[in-house]
């Protein structure tokens, strides 16, 4: 049975990223659900709104994909062609995101995300147990998706995941179809703190360990849940980041936490391979129960 123990592995070359927070991989395609036509995927009517979603692979466990706030299911691309060896893979664009269709949602929850995912997956008729994957804010709403739906659930992989209790960084413009999430990702956090406990499944969680922090004495300029300015240094803050990763493996008592140091956030596009072997780890482990 897997262990709640934490794994430390070194990157040799010093990568450039992105700060946790920014509005990274930004991809707001022309071409949209429901006319949007493609071999690479197809469009489901959720709701009010299309969204587009991909499959790959024809065998084994279906593992399902959710990106950081921002991200489209490109950001995924470097993992996919691997996982989809050895299972069935999901990877679908949010509402307002890559080909997914836009709306006049003036905000967007975490409940509404794993809502229109729960619904999307009954209309691709996928059924459950899945494996969940969630990066970044994508991390949050999986964490939702598990407390939600704890009988779909087999095992879940946090890359770098948002915490409940994290601080917030500026909002992007009104403009930006990525608004509506950023400005609903507070109530996101109250929404999982407030959720049924976390399910008793197995979990690993990767995090990285550089955010573009060059100077631990530099002043960082953030803001509260509820929105209030804070200030602290980047050491403050990267050892905040590290406690709250921390929690996020507690959640089960069947974890394992790997540090991947000099990664930067998206380490699915950095380290592609280390997820990929978190993913085929937590199916081994299934299978050997």
């Amino acid at each position: 049975m897997m262990k709640s123990r934490k794994i430390k592995l070194k990157l040799v070359a010093l990568i450039v990223v992105v700060i946790v927070g920014t509005l990274a991989n930004l991809s707001y395609a022309e071409d949209r659900c429901p006319n949007f036509a493609s071999k690479n995927g197809s469009c489901h009517k959720i709701g009010e709104y299309s969204l587009f979603m991909r499959l790959t692979g024809d065998k084994g466990p279906v593992i399902i994909f959710e990106s950081g706030q921002g991200d489209t299911s490109a950001t995924w691309n470097k993992v996919i062609p691997a996982v989809s060896q050895f299972a069935r893979t999901v990877t679908y664009d949010r509402i307002n995101l890559g080909h997914s269709q836009l709306s006049t949602l003036k905000i967007l929850t975490a409940k509404q995300v794993v809502k229109n995912l729960h619904e999307l997956l009954r209309s691709a008729k996928l059924k459950p147990p899945y494996f969940l994957v969630g990066h970044s804010a994508g991390g949050l709403f999986m964490q939702l998706y598990a407390r939600l739906y704890p009988k779909e659930i087999s095992g879940v992989i946090f890359v770098d995941s948002a915490s409940p209790e994290q601080n917030l960084t500026n909002l992007p413009l009104k403009s930006s179809p990525v608004y509506p999430e950023a400005i609903g990702f507070p109530i996101s956090q109250k929404q999982v703190l407030n959720a049924p406990s976390f399910p008793k499944v197995p979990i690993i969680v990767l995090t990285a360990t550089y955010h573009g922090y060059e100077d631990p004495k530099a002043t960082l300029h953030m803001l509260t849940t509820d929105w209030k300015p804070i200030t602290m240094t980047e050491g403050q803050n990267q050892e905040l980041w590290e406690n709250w990763q921390n929690k996020i493996a507690n959640l089960s008592k069947k974890s394992i936490h790997i540090y991947a140091y000099n990664s930067g956030h998206h380490i699915q596009q950095f380290q592609p391979k280390l997820v990929i072997d978190a993913i085929y780890t937590l199916i081994k482990e299934q299978k050997n129960k």
